[in-house]
């Protein structure tokens, strides 16, 4: 991710409509991230500036949050929001005993792991059996943006591909699907016009999309996300800008 890019989510994370609607999401599709017990441990592996672990696992409560980035910027947001479980390294080596948490996020950070498949087996060595894991990722290339690019993105997913991959790694796949499906026509099509526009982009450079729903379009957004979180424990939509995925460490 481009440096600047920690400062501009740390700035918005908490009210930017993408956020809080997937912050909805999340709380709908994998309920188990937020029914830990005093005591039991949380991992967020790509944990940014902080806003998603801090909603897992508020400072003030008594489940034990843990958030683990690459970068020592975004630690340092993470620090400013109260959170002190914080750890520098990368999600292919993991520095942690197996079966040390009991749930586990990662949102939005495989698509930017050189090996996301040794990720994925990281991620089922540190979890606890039965843990929950949730993973969230960026879906299929046709919706690829300048987001990618700033945030360097290497790949897009398929939910089979996520489901496949997180399998292979000794994961029990529990559901998996798409999210943001009823703005996907939408966000395809401003994407589409502004690669047309500007086709040559620096990735040094380049701004992420958080610009681009200002005022009254960020609430008519965030609601839409909040109508697809109210859904999803009843529809699986075909498709949509972010794969979502619910497993757990198997109990044998």
């Amino acid at each position: 991710m481009n440096p600047t890019e920690y400062e501009t989510m740390f700035r918005v994370e908490e009210r930017y409509w993408w956020y809080r609607g997937m912050r909805r999401i999340a709380r709908r599709f994998a309920p188990g991230l937020y029914r830990l017990g005093r005591g039991e441990r949380v991992l967020d592996v790509g944990c940014g500036t902080g806003a998603n672990l801090s909603d897992m696992a508020p400072p003030e409560g008594g489940v034990v949050g843990v958030g683990l980035d690459l970068s020592l910027e975004g630690l340092l947001f993470c620090r400013r929001r109260g959170l002190t479980r914080m750890v520098l390294g990368t999600a292919e080596r993991l520095p942690f005993r197996p079966e040390t948490f009991h749930a586990l996020s990662s949102r939005d950070v495989l698509v930017s792991v050189p090996d996301d498949e040794l990720a994925l087996r990281e991620i089922a060595r540190v979890s606890r059996r039965g843990a929950t894991v949730y993973l969230t990722a960026a879906a299929l290339r046709a919706f690829r943006g300048d987001q990618d690019v700033a945030t360097h993105a290497v790949r897009r997913y398929s939910a089979a591909e996520l489901r496949r991959k997180a399998g292979e790694a000794g994961l029990w796949v529990e559901r998996d699907g798409y999210a943001n499906f009823l703005l996907s026509p939408a966000i395809f099509l401003v994407r589409r016009v502004r690669s047309l526009l500007l086709p040559e982009r620096d990735p040094v450079t380049v701004r992420s999309e958080f610009h681009l729903a200002p005022g009254p379009l960020n609430g008519l957004f965030s609601g839409l996300l909040g109508v697809e979180a109210a859904l999803l424990p009843f529809v699986r939509f075909p498709f949509g800008v972010t794969a979502l995925l619910r497993a757990s460490k198997p109990l044998d």
